[in-house]
């Protein structure tokens, strides 16, 4: 399990060293790579975090308590229906 999870994410980094990627798809490999991290995270017992759309990590400073709320239940359901 970790084996795969290390393995996605040098892949990832490959791609980003590259810089061959549209911003769209630039888009997509950061939320894609958000929520690997934040799966194992779960998977590992770790923390999981809420992100907005650019990656920022969601807290008092940066966003509201509602939108905190959408991310989580966000996180909760993608893990559900996904995993």
């Amino acid at each position: 399990m970790t084996k795969e999870y290390i393995n996605y994410l040098l892949g990832t980094f490959r791609q980003l060293l590259a810089q061959s990627l549209s911003e769209d798809g630039l888009k997509k490999l950061k939320k894609e790579t958000y929520a690997k991290i934040s799966e194992g995270n779960r998977l590992f017992g770790l923390d999981i975090f809420a992100r907005n759309e650019l990656g920022v990590v969601m807290d008092d400073k940066n966003s509201t308590v509602i939108g905190n709320y959408f991310q989580f239940i966000f996180i909760f359901l993608f893990k559900k229906f996904y995993s």
